[in-house]
């Protein structure tokens, strides 16, 4: 949190600037001659493919191998490349942001946020029934307020109705809706898995990684990992298979080895 600072909260507080905003750097050697120079425009990841884009000279494809492609949501902020416009006006207009119940919007400037009412690590006890309104709305001015210090909510009552039926829009138009404020039953709930129901799996070749939507369910069931592997004269070592990530819930490692005398070799779980 005192990373984040002057803004209050951090991550999965997606209504504090504390929780959405980060600086980022630019550089185009060839392209940019404002060097070292700040651009205080609204711009939100999204912008970043749109840019790229645009650097390059290349439209955004229609089709991809046979699949009509969504469009790229998102706003080239090319157009602040130049000395000359880095005041000019922000071309993104509007954003929403949502995690885990908590909400906000931004407006020309203007953003409506809902208050914290949860830490990032209390993830556990009774979720907000109704996160649209259920909530203490804030309201900040941006343009004159960067750091979301002063709110000014009950100043512009008016504002506030406003820029919240402009997020309901929004959350309609990207799908955000049920919204949920849960966060413990929502990381342990079950997921969709083009895996479900397959009890076999065989990998031909090495690999760096695979997506946990891809990967053989091994928490909570039985299961026998064998790999054919030639070991060096010299001898070997290191990892032949491990399953998990950064989460403990879903870490787990495969890495000792027995030699069967089938000649393959039998992977335990740790």
């Amino acid at each position: 949190m005192a990373f984040d600072a002057p803004f209050s909260w951090f991550k999965q507080n997606a209504s504090q600037l504390g929780g959405v905003n980060q600086n980022m750097v630019v550089s185009w050697p060839a392209r940019i001659k404002d060097k070292g120079g700040l651009r205080e425009q609204f711009v939100h990841v999204i912008d970043v493919v749109p840019t790229i884009l645009e650097a390059a000279g290349i439209r955004a494809p229609e089709m991809v191998d046979g699949i009509k492609q969504a469009p790229i949501e998102g706003t080239s902020f090319a157009y602040t490349f130049d000395a000359k416009d880095a005041k000019a006006p922000s071309r993104h207009r509007t954003q929403y942001f949502e995690m885990f119940g908590q909400w906000a919007l931004y407006h020309d400037g203007w953003f409506l946020s809902t208050k914290v009412n949860r830490a990032p690590w209390e993830v556990f006890g009774a979720a907000n029934p109704d996160p649209l309104n259920g909530q203490v709305l804030e309201l900040f001015d941006l343009n004159t307020d960067f750091s979301q210090s002063e709110n000014v909510a009950a100043k512009y009552p008016q504002k506030v109705k406003e820029l919240k039926e402009m997020f309901i829009a929004e959350a309609k138009k990207y799908q955000v809706f049920p919204l949920d404020a849960s966060v413990a039953a929502r990381l342990i709930a079950p997921r969709p898995n083009i895996t479900a129901g397959r009890t076999e799996f065989v990998y031909t070749r090495p690999m760096v990684g695979l997506p946990q939507g891809d990967s053989p369910m091994l928490l909570n069931a039985s299961y026998t990992i064998t790999a054919d592997i030639e070991v060096p004269q010299g001898g070997a070592e290191g990892m032949i298979l491990t399953s998990g990530g950064a989460s403990p819930a879903t870490a787990s490692t495969c890495s000792r080895a027995s030699r069967c005398s089938c000649g393959t070799w039998s992977i335990s779980s740790a």
